[in-house]
């Protein structure tokens, strides 16, 4: 059974991206949060 993990952080938030693709995590797109601004999501699958 594998891992898998999601974030997500906001278009400014450089720093963030750098770790989260630096560490694996691979960029999937633009998403939506509840009050409605958008997020840059990422995610890791680890088999």
């Amino acid at each position: 059974m594998g891992l898998d993990l999601r974030a997500d952080t906001h278009a400014d938030n450089k720093p963030v991206q750098h770790l989260l693709l630096k560490h694996g995590f691979r960029y999937c797109g633009i998403i939506r949060v509840t009050d409605g601004s958008k997020r840059f999501a990422y995610q890791l699958e680890l088999d």
